[in-house]
């Protein structure tokens, strides 16, 4: 073969491809865990790591999320001094 017939081949290959159909990948539905479950999940770990901590530091607040709030104020005012 020379290399104008594998040359041809070749563009014969690509223009064969390239007119075929292809099946279109569809998104897959989300699932239940991905919606509900994973979120709540979250909250739970985040407020028993919070209540954890609330107690370890002797409840320097009233409530966990007094402690929360001010955690945040904090980090907040940290952010927008940068």
């Amino acid at each position: 073969m020379t290399n104008a017939e594998v040359f041809a081949n070749r563009v014969k290959r690509i223009n064969k491809a390239a007119g075929s159909k292809r099946r279109v990948k569809t998104k897959s539905a989300r699932r239940l865990g991905e919606r509900l479950i994973t979120p709540i999940l979250l909250v739970v770990c985040i407020s028993g790591g919070m209540t954890a901590t609330w107690d370890a530091m002797e409840r320097p607040t009233d409530t966990p999320l007094e402690l929360a709030e001010d955690l945040t104020n904090q980090f907040l005012a940290y952010l927008t001094t940068i």
